[in-house]
């Protein structure tokens, strides 16, 4: 796994965030539900996920399955040079 801590953030911000239909029943937040009824974790102003705060994710023990299972490590859209610099990526 990836170690997340310090990182920016940039799958928080440039990703949309997609919910199971039982995520987004147990989510403390309203999930935001788009036109094609697929529900996503709520965005800020800003585009990043309503759950990162104070520089990390704060439902980190019941965060969606897609935020458990994604990793930066070569993903391009990630590891431009500007991120996972601790992974050396």
């Amino acid at each position: 796994p990836v170690d997340c801590e310090g990182c920016p953030a940039p799958c928080c911000k440039q990703f949309n965030i997609p919910l199971t239909p039982r995520e987004s029943k147990c989510m403390p937040m309203d999930p935001v539900a788009l036109a094609n009824g697929a529900a996503y974790l709520a965005k800020e102003e800003n585009h990043t996920c309503d759950y990162h705060q104070n520089g990390k994710c704060s439902i980190w023990d019941i965060r969606p399955i897609v935020c458990r299972e994604y990793s930066c490590i070569g993903d391009e859209r990630i590891t431009d040079g500007k991120y996972c610099v601790k992974q050396g990526v």
